[in-house]
């Protein structure tokens, strides 16, 4: 359990003379531990995400939400303030950072139903606004490796390095996905710009990370993983993981989208472009939580399932 001196000391300077109480969790995630508090000066009640699980690959310790922030256009999309971060951990033992609080419903707990069409138009426009942001290249959001005219290079140097992976463990599988790249390359060059591009990404666009506040709108929270990358890559986890058990939304979802960013494609069309992107998404994720041992993978079934389709070579059809 954090203290309320480590969490003054993540917002300090600027609150430094801040009384921090009542803290008690409110959430235990896959990376982080959240827990929600009350601030005196100002009065307000904060939350405060502490990261316990370390990879090197996945998050940046809360440099994301500093460097993203900015990027945006007020209010386009609503994100929670950003009050400070611990990011080395020096004051607690794992990096922590401290965000104002949000009142209103994880999207998550609004999905037994089905999501009606101005509540799709909103989560189409919000992450619209994200990608509307323009990438000097692709990589992360303090250096990108691969400029904007090397979308092929770069998505080829991550499905590569995946292969490197899984080579090590599971030979068939590396060679399923290998034979598989060059197809996947060849549809992201007929692709539309606004969909392989390099923009800025939330990079864990799902409904978990989605709050619905008084007036409906969607506040986009958790920007741990925002990246440099092609925007389809933001759309394959609320499609994959939120939309789909609902008959139409996802279609419905990618039509207010593809309106908005002004792209000129069906949602048909797109969804051969984001099933690259889909795959991707579930090499890496899957790989990282069941080889890994972390919770969460009821994502992609059982961890024991899953592996044994790494092993087999037919994960790409899972």
């Amino acid at each position: 359990m954090i203290s309320a001196r480590q969490v003054r000391g993540a917002m300090e300077p600027q609150y430094r003379s801040a009384s921090v109480s009542a803290i008690r969790p409110l959430a235990s995630g896959m990376l982080n531990h959240v827990y929600r508090a009350q601030l005196s000066d100002p009065p307000c009640d904060i939350v405060v995400r502490e990261r316990h699980f370390t990879d090197p690959e996945y998050g940046q310790f809360f440099a994301a939400e500093r460097l993203a922030y900015p990027l945006l256009s007020r209010d386009r999309p609503r994100v929670p303030a950003f009050l400070g971060a611990d990011e080395s951990g020096t004051l607690s033992g794992n990096p922590l950072a401290v965000f104002g609080f949000i009142d209103g419903t994880r999207l998550d707990d609004l999905l037994e139903d089905r999501p009606s069409s101005r509540l799709l138009r909103a989560l189409a426009i919000a992450i619209g606004h994200v990608h509307e942001v323009a990438a000097p290249g692709y990589g992360t959001l303090s250096a990108t490796t691969h400029g904007p005219e090397e979308t092929g290079a770069f998505w080829q140097s991550l499905f590569e390095a995946e292969a490197a992976t899984l080579a090590r463990l599971y030979p068939a599988s590396a060679e399923n996905l290998r034979s598989r790249i060059p197809e996947w390359l060849a549809r992201l060059r007929e692709a539309p710009p606004g969909l392989v591009a390099p923009a800025l990404v939330h990079g864990d666009f799902h409904a978990r990370n989605i709050i619905i506040d008084s007036t409906g709108e969607p506040n986009l929270i958790d920007w741990e993983a925002a990246r440099f990358r092609s925007p389809g890559y933001d759309l394959v986890q609320i499609l994959d993981l939120n939309l789909i058990r609902h008959k139409g939304a996802g279609t419905e979802f990618l039509s207010h989208y593809l309106a908005t960013r002004r792209i000129s494609a069906s949602p048909d069309e797109a969804m051969k472009i984001i099933d690259v992107f889909k795959r991707f998404w579930r090499i890496r994720m899957g790989g990282f939580m069941c080889l890994n041992d972390v919770p969460g993978c009821s994502y992609f079934g059982f961890q024991a399932d899953y592996r044994r389709y790494l092993q087999e070579g037919g994960f790409l059809e899972f």
